[in-house]
């Protein structure tokens, strides 16, 4: 494996090695969240950790709220503040490599404060 997760396979061919890379698109893919229960107070921020498994890696890692493109990074770490956020609320997380988009991970997020209750 190399410094990329790129995985090569040698083949003897012809008396020669000759590399085969190997990608995959990204699958398994996680998201956590620093949170109990997935629940937040408004205020608050709640942070997000979207992870994979493909090679090469992922290029960039998207956060989605309600299907609506959030931010992107190329560590699949964010902070999102609460104070916007409705009472009920899914992020997904959508990771990308070379050969595209890879699955999808979501998690329901509960808001909490004094106008919910």
């Amino acid at each position: 494996m190399d410094p990329y997760g790129s995985v090569y396979i040698l083949c003897i061919y012809k008396l020669q090695l000759l590399p085969f890379h190997i990608v995959d698109a990204p699958v398994e893919t996680v998201l956590e969240s620093n949170t109990t229960n997935n629940t937040i107070a408004r205020p608050g921020a709640i942070s997000f950790n979207c992870t994979t498994d493909s090679h090469p890696r992922p290029l960039s890692y998207e956060l989605f709220k309600d299907n609506a493109l959030v931010d992107s990074n190329t560590d699949g770490t964010f902070v999102i503040s609460s104070e916007s956020l409705p009472y009920q609320v899914t992020f997904s997380c959508v990771p990308n490599n070379l050969l595209g988009p890879g699955h999808e991970a979501e998690l329901d997020v509960i808001v909490y404060g004094k106008e919910y209750d």
